[in-house]
């Protein structure tokens, strides 16, 4: 960031009724794999058991560097004749390099679908019924993780079950040519269009990282929250042995966690946090939440200080402690 994000203002909270849909095209960059073995030959690549989806399902997952630390924070999708993966933007790059090092050795293809693939996020307890409404299709409630493929203006729409943020979140794929038509579906249907910032509150919340802004190259999946990302079932990928030996054998000395701030002083990324013995960590991401009318932020600190009601100053003189996740 640039720029020290304004002093926050409460205000109201649009995720309480109804739903909000935000376009990830540009956060999120989509590949797709195609190919007789194109699951075998990612599962060898990437952290999560891609073995394992079946169509139309997906699964966070990183890739990661021979020694453990991150390269790219993704989700695969198995959309069916495909796979999708959707790459944190900043990850992007390492993705395709790694990929498509790899993929002579395979039978599946690498396409990179940015520009070509939509991609929304809706949160909010009208969600699902919006995309009904939109679709003019009836989908029952969806299992985490889990997803539907819609036929729609002669194409095809991918809802998925993305309870990243809330409970209630979808994620849906279509291709650029549908969306103006689609989100005016939406928007018929009551849901109004948002910028990134609604859910930042959430995400902070929730621990949620981005690569490239909270987290980076020298950052392992469990230091990061990540660990949903990692299978511990599944044979070899890159990186694997240095999850085990963490897991099994250790631990890491230091975590992301989300600290509740009081004052309405949002911090800049990078402020020095301390403890009573002195420095031990620094923010991240942060943002004022309406819905707990506190600034959170997220926080790399020293795991060693993650205790029960251990309070911390943020700065020169903000005080603030680790906030409970449920």
């Amino acid at each position: 960031m640039d720029l020290k994000p304004n002093s926050a203002a409460p205000g109201g909270d649009p995720l309480l009724q109804g739903a909000v849909f935000i376009r990830r095209d540009g956060a999120v960059h989509p590949f797709v794999l195609k190919g007789a073995d194109a699951k075998t030959f990612l599962q060898g690549l990437v952290s999560a058991d891609v073995a394992a989806l079946s169509p139309v399902s997906w699964a966070p997952s990183c890739l990661l560097s021979p020694k453990g630390t991150i390269e790219a924070i993704l989700d695969i999708c198995d959309a069916g004749p495909s796979l999708m993966a959707l790459v944190d933007r900043e990850g992007a790059s390492a993705f395709d390099k790694a990929i498509s090092k790899m993929i002579p050795l395979s039978h599946s293809t690498l396409l990179d679908a940015a520009g070509g693939l939509a991609i929304l996020d809706l949160a909010g307890p009208g969600s699902l019924a919006a995309v009904q409404a939109a679709s003019g299709t009836s989908i029952q409630a969806l299992p985490p993780r889990r997803g539907v493929s819609l036929p729609w203006n002669g194409g095809e729409v991918l809802v998925l079950s993305y309870p990243t943020l809330m409970p209630d979140g979808l994620r849906v794929l279509l291709a650029q040519t549908l969306a103006d038509g689609f989100i005016r579906s939406l928007q018929g249907a009551g849901a109004a269009a948002a910028s990134a910032g609604v859910l930042e509150p959430l995400r902070i919340e929730k621990g949620v990282p981005i690569f490239g802004i909270d987290v980076d190259a020298d950052t392992l999946p469990l230091e990061a929250n990540l660990d949903e990302s990692i299978s511990w079932t599944k044979g070899c990928y890159m990186g694997q042995e240095t999850m085990a030996r963490i897991k099994y054998r250790g631990h890491v000395n230091r975590r992301l966690v989300t600290l509740k701030i009081n004052g309405t002083d949002i911090p800049w990324p990078g402020t020095p946090v301390f403890a009573a013995g002195g420095e031990v960590g620094i923010t991240k991401s942060a943002t004022y939440s309406s819905r707990l009318n506190a600034v959170l932020a997220l926080a790399m600190i020293r795991a060693s200080s993650i205790v029960p009601n251990m309070r911390l100053r943020i700065g020169k003189s903000s005080i603030g402690q680790i906030l409970v996740r449920k």
